[in-house]
């Protein structure tokens, strides 16, 4: 049978079974899946060269060990205090409204953010987790409905339409002092490389004070990095690297961050198998409900090396 041209205006599939060769099909109605290889042929030269696709990027990247990001986030996470009596977040019981009886950092208006709240924070009634806030000044501001849950992959936005808190009465929160996800993402069994590395960027903010405030990096539930704890204030990278096996790593020494470094050993070593699908996570926590954190965990990137 002999080729045939043919001329679209639109190539819209409606099969969801991918083809057993080569071709097109639906995975879902804003995405086209491609089995095989995707081939431009240049009008004038007749050269023809590979199409990079959002899938097939990633892995060039990594073959030439470039840095490819499996999260990039500018949005602020905030565990605000509350001890349940005089100090930290107070809701005033009206529309998700809150006060602060000492700012997280002085004179710092957050604009945006998502803050966690503990189950019934200030009889509001809510499920814990995370919920987005807008502040109009250090002390003040309104919690809204909107949620964010740090799934794999998934990353929180300002969202289009803000939704009121059923706010029947206000009160002081009880904080948690449990490690709690900000972000978090999955990364496929041998990914890293035997040399590969992880490097995140980390940025908090809050009151210097003797209470440990703390990022984390986890992988699965093995803690693999903690940040300086007491410091106010710091934005720094973390890394991870696998030392010429899946299941070795020297990471970036804990409380410390690249540019110093101090005797002995404290989280330099770790023994996680990336051989094994695994799942990378940002963690935000606080010592004491007396204290206000905020961080923003910039992003992670896998550099690959065999």
């Amino acid at each position: 049978m002999g080729k045939k041209n043919f001329q679209a205006g639109q190539l819209i599939p409606t099969s969801s079974t991918p083809p057993g060769n080569a071709g097109f099909y639906r995975i879902d109605k804003n995405t086209i899946g491609v089995v095989g290889n995707l081939v431009q042929k240049n009008a004038n030269t007749n050269v023809e060269s590979n199409v990079s696709t959002g899938a097939n990027l990633a892995a060039e990247l990594a073959a030439i060990s470039a840095p490819v990001p499996l999260w990039v986030c500018g949005m602020p996470f905030v565990l605000f205090a509350g001890d349940g009596g005089s100090n930290g977040m107070l809701f005033t019981g009206t529309a998700g409204g809150f006060t602060l009886s000492a700012a997280v950092l002085t004179g710092l208006v957050i604009p945006v953010g998502y803050c966690y709240l503990p189950a019934n924070a200030g009889g509001l009634g809510n499920a814990a987790g995370w919920f987005y806030f807008e502040m109009s000044s250090s002390t003040a501001g309104t919690v809204y409905n909107n949620g964010f849950t740090p799934t794999p992959g998934e990353l929180p936005v300002v969202p289009a339409a803000k939704t009121a808190f059923a706010n029947p009465a206000g009160g002081r929160i009880t904080q948690t002092t449990a490690d709690i996800t900000m972000l978090s993402c999955s990364l496929a069994a041998g990914a890293m490389g035997k040399n590969g590395l992880l490097k995140a960027g980390i940025k908090y903010l809050a009151q210097a004070t003797a209470s440990l405030k703390r990022a984390r990096i986890y992988v699965d539930t093995t803690l693999m990095h903690t940040s300086f704890g007491t410091s106010s204030c710091s934005d720094y990278e973390v890394i991870i690297q696998n030392t010429g096996a899946l299941n070795a790593q020297m990471a970036t020494r804990s409380h410390w961050a690249l540019a110093g470094i101090s005797n002995g050993i404290n989280g330099d070593l770790t023994s996680i198998d990336f051989a094994a699908n695994r799942v990378v996570s940002a963690v935000i926590t606080i010592a004491a409900n007396t204290e206000s954190v905020l961080i923003i965990p910039r992003y992670l990137n896998l550099q690959a090396k065999a």
